[in-house]
Order: structure tokens, then C-alpha cells, then sequence
């Protein structure tokens, strides 16, 4: 069963990384608050913070986000680049045109986990 991205941070943060709410909240500098709410499901990550996330810890945005494959990007053999996830991820622009990004990224989390 995929687990939902807030399942899926709070293993990060607290089992994965060992670090506490406030610590990571600093490293990837957002509010513990809004960390929180991204934990419990309250509020869904921004495409910034999974960006910021995926970056700063090496985490694969396919495994944060979808479910699939490896935690960490350095545990994957061949890392493909032209991944479609992996390509909206990495672009530095992405903040032009957010709901365009964010359809794109339902489009292909429909895609694959159905």
C-alpha cells in the first residue's frame, strides 16, 4: 500500500534522519509549525519545500512524493535524469508557474500509482 507524503516525511525526518521537527524545520528553513501541519496532513508540502528537501538530503523526490523506489538518491544504481518527476524537481524556475507544476506532478502520480 503507498503510504501518503506526509506518512512519508514524518519517516524521513524522525526514523530516517534521527532529527527533531525543530532541527529539520531550520535546515530546510521553514516554521516548526508549518512542518508540523505538513507531518500531520493538514496542509500539503509546497513544491519549494520538497525541492529544498530532496536537495539537501539527497532523498529521492520519487520515493518522498510517490512511493516508488529507493529513500536516498546515492542508493540507486543508475539515476536517470530525463525522469519526468525528477526533471520538474530539479528546475530552478518553478516557482513561474506553480499550478502548472503542480498539475503536471497529479498527472504523473495518477499515471503510475493506479
Amino acid at each position: 500500500m503507498k503510504k501518503l507524503i506526509h506518512d512519508q516525511l514524518h519517516f524521513l525526518i524522525r526514523d530516517v534522519l534521527g532529527a527533531t521537527g525543530a532541527g529539520f524545520a531550520k535546515e530546510v528553513g521553514i516554521y516548526q509549525g508549518l512542518l508540523n501541519r505538513y507531518e500531520n496532513g493538514q496542509t500539503a508540502p509546497s513544491v519549494d519545500f520538497i525541492y529544498k528537501t530532496c536537495t539537501r538530503f539527497d532523498i529521492s523526490a520519487n520515493w518522498l512524493i510517490l512511493d516508488i523506489g529507493p529513500i536516498k538518491l546515492g542508493d540507486v544504481e543508475i539515476y536517470r535524469e530525463d525522469t519526468f518527476l525528477n526533471s520538474i524537481i530539479k528546475q530552478k524556475e518553478f516557482k513561474s508557474d506553480k499550478e502548472e507544476l503542480i498539475k503536471s506532478i497529479n498527472v504523473f502520480a495518477a499515471k503510475y500509482t493506479s
